[in-house]
């Protein structure tokens, strides 16, 4: 077994993360096996349970029961994939095709998107109050308080509200 991870990792061969698990589990009792007797061979212990199992697998009767499970399976296929296909061309053909894609996710993301979007609409104009109100001071134009333009400031004062509001 230990050989055999050996050529798995040596030619990058990908074994799924299950199998990685039952291999461990067999080096590991191979290695307490090998501890208790160091003649201990795991292979040949299972040997025949492994031919039990592949004897079941490939029995005759099994193979049958498949093949007609099999050959059902595409009698429907048949029967049915005239039909879908004529409804799909039909659909195709009259531009009325669409694809529905339901995820439970994607409530969420619709709830994330939304949000995003409100917090980009509210920065960008918070920061056209900003620029809008500093122009406005600089301007020297409307009316004044203390040497400052009324309506600059409270341009700036908005700008500031939309920046420090909390959003949803």
């Amino acid at each position: 077994m230990i050989e055999a991870t050996k050529i798995a990792a040596k030619y990058n061969i990908r074994v799924p993360g299950d199998w990685m698990l039952v291999f461990r589990a067999i080096v590991t009792m191979e290695g307490m096996g090998r501890l208790l007797d160091p003649e201990f061979d795991m292979i040949a212990m299972g040997q025949t349970l492994i031919m039990d199992v592949v004897k079941i697998q490939t029995s005759p009767a099994r193979l049958k029961a498949d093949a007609y499970k099999i050959a059902k399976d595409l009698v429907g296929l048949l029967e049915f994939l005239p039909r879908n296909l004529r409804w799909a061309m039909k659909k195709l053909a009259r531009n009325d095709y669409a694809i529905e894609i339901k995820s439970p996710d994607t409530a969420r993301l619709a709830v994330f998107m939304d949000r995003g979007t409100r917090r980009i609409a509210r920065s960008i104009n918070a920061t056209g109050l900003l620029i809008a109100g500093a122009l406005m001071v600089q301007a020297d134009k409307g009316y004044h308080w203390d040497d400052f333009s009324v309506s600059g400031l409270t341009l700036i004062a908005l700008g500031i509200f939309f920046i420090l509001r909390p959003g949803k």
